[in-house]
């Protein structure tokens, strides 16, 4: 396991339950399996009825044997992996993955692309900041790990010859507080009002001047701008640095033209960011190059 550096293993397979902990039971029609750690003995974990059967056969102490309740199984309601996970958490695991680690992913996928479109580096780093440092706009990243009862904001972009399709979306691990969710429903509701506002003839100012107005119904206010131009970039910047949506510019939007939609919201100590790259359509309300759901990613 450290060879691979894994910190914990889920085993369920019977033979392997077996050899493993020594437990011998018809029971696996259900969720079961074994917990492995490096310097504990292991945990057998399954469906409470059957733990009878764990205290009989296996090779640890009964209170190395832990149980779900029948109404897990089967139910359209819950599932016993839900009961698994609270257990791996009690055990001081789950989340716990280091930034770094999770960076090596997004650069690896980045830059191999999708058939047909190989990936370049992006002309800015990904920004992923947590908690507290999420109130900046542009830290980067750390060995830390992940924390529960944080919001992480994602910042990157895709990047094929050089143009750019910057996104931005929120992911909170545990149970996100009241004032975060106010916030996301403020900064959607200022999207599709800006989204709906860029039309071509319309004035950059007018997407900033839509999005203020829903963010003040909501009690926010916000400085700086909330969108600028995007296409052919190298470091250190994917912006084309000319146009900027905020109140005051009074560029006349031409259909063809492409925007990152950026309305970050940097609060004293906490962060949100959701945004959306846009085409400025021939007619009618722009079009967002990427297709995910405009939310936070609630894990609890």
């Amino acid at each position: 396991m450290r060879r691979r550096e894994f910190d914990i293993l889920f085993v369920e397979d019977p033979s392997n339950m077996a050899w493993l902990t020594g437990y011998n039971g018809w029971s696996f029609c259900v969720h079961q399996g074994d917990l492995v750690f490096h310097d504990e003995d292991p945990i057998w974990w399954g469906r409470r009825q059957d733990a009878q059967g764990a205290y009989r056969t296996v090779s640890m102490a009964d209170d190395r044997c832990a149980s779900h309740a029948d109404g897990y199984v089967p139910s359209t309601e819950r599932h016993p992996l839900q009961d698994l996970a609270a257990l791996i958490r009690e055990k001081g695991f789950e989340p716990g993955l280091a930034k770094n680690e999770l960076l090596a992913e997004i650069y690896s996928d980045a830059i191999r692309g999708v058939p047909g479109a190989w990936g370049d580096d992006a002309a800015i780093v990904a920004l992923l900041p947590s908690g507290t440092d999420a109130a900046a706009p542009h830290p980067t990243w750390d060995g830390r790990p992940f924390e529960r009862g944080e919001a992480t904001f994602y910042e990157m972009s895709g990047c094929y010859r050089r143009y750019h399709a910057p996104l931005c979306r929120t992911v909170f691990l545990g149970k996100p507080p009241a004032y975060l969710l106010d916030a996301e429903n403020a900064v959607v509701d200022g999207l599709e009002a800006g989204l709906d506002a860029a039309r071509p003839g319309a004035r950059a100012g007018d997407i900033a001047s839509a999005f203020d107005t829903e963010l003040k119904k909501a009690g926010i206010v916000r400085e700086g701008r909330c969108g600028y131009p995007i296409g052919l970039s190298y470091p250190p910047d994917w912006g084309e640095r000319t146009i900027s949506f905020r109140p005051s510019d009074e560029t006349v939007l031409q259909a063809g033209m492409t925007f990152h939609f950026m309305p970050g919201l940097w609060m004293d100590d906490w962060g949100l960011e959701i945004t959306e790259s846009i085409l400025i359509s021939e007619q009618g309300a722009a079009e967002c190059l990427c297709d995910r759901p405009r939310q936070p990613f609630v894990k609890d």
